[in-house]
């Protein structure tokens, strides 16, 4: 089913509609400097492999399993708002995924109801989607700390997700999140940290695109 013939499309934020994904992979090197850089350099590799997850989960795991410390909590808590003071300047100023408001503007055009489901902190997506001017465009824009999951099956709720519904992500989250639900997936491969996204999502029948551009044909 073409994207164009869609009830609805569902957009993750990063690397899909923001250039975002290496200013985030950044960031959380940054923010984890002073620590055993062979420790850090395994987070950041791994954090790569498992888009889509909250930044909350991530840093818990790291000070709670990997650095063990009794007050993982606290570290926790302030590593996540440097990341945040860190990610919102980028958001507010990196690009978006080319081919991204053209997009837009065909799916809107046709009535195409849109929403955004991202592993970013919700609060902050919402003001950067705000600002920018992306926010009128989307019935809903959740993020974490809820999961991706939860936030799917609330969007299902409401009528959202329907037989025939498009889900544009780059994760492999996003890959097992499309068939969780029944929706047809479209990789966008143009920032994917996910080495083995096109690969996969060929061989599930999905739909590989180098970014947003290659599906406003679906509209001529």
């Amino acid at each position: 089913m073409s994207i164009a013939s869609s009830p609805s499309v569902l957009f993750d934020c990063d690397g899909v509609i923001l250039q975002s994904n290496s200013l985030k992979s950044n960031a959380f090197g940054d923010v984890l400097e002073g620590y055993d850089p062979v420790l850090v350099r395994d987070f950041v590799d791994w954090h790569k492999a498992t888009g889509g997850v909250s930044r909350f989960f991530k840093f818990a795991r790291f000070f709670r399993d990997t650095l063990k410390v009794t007050d993982w909590e606290a570290r926790t808590e302030k590593a996540c708002s440097d990341f945040g003071d860190i990610v919102s300047q980028g958001l507010r100023s990196c690009d978006t995924v080319p081919g991204f408001e053209v997009l837009v503007a065909q799916l809107r055009a046709r009535a195409i109801p849109l929403a955004v489901n991202t592993g970013g902190a919700q609060d902050e997506i919402r003001i950067v989607f705000a600002e920018r001017g992306f926010a009128p465009d989307f019935v809903e824009i959740f993020g974490s700390p809820t999961t991706k999951h939860d936030n799917m099956a609330k969007l299902k709720d409401q009528g959202l997700i329907k037989p025939g519904t498009s889900y544009l992500g780059d994760s492999e989250l996003d890959f097992e999140l499309a068939q969780n639900f029944q929706m047809n997936f479209i990789y966008v491969a143009y920032e994917s940290e996910w080495a083995e996204g096109a690969r996969m999502t060929e061989q599930a029948g999905g739909t590989v695109v180098p970014d947003l551009n290659a599906l406003n044909t679906a509209f001529a």
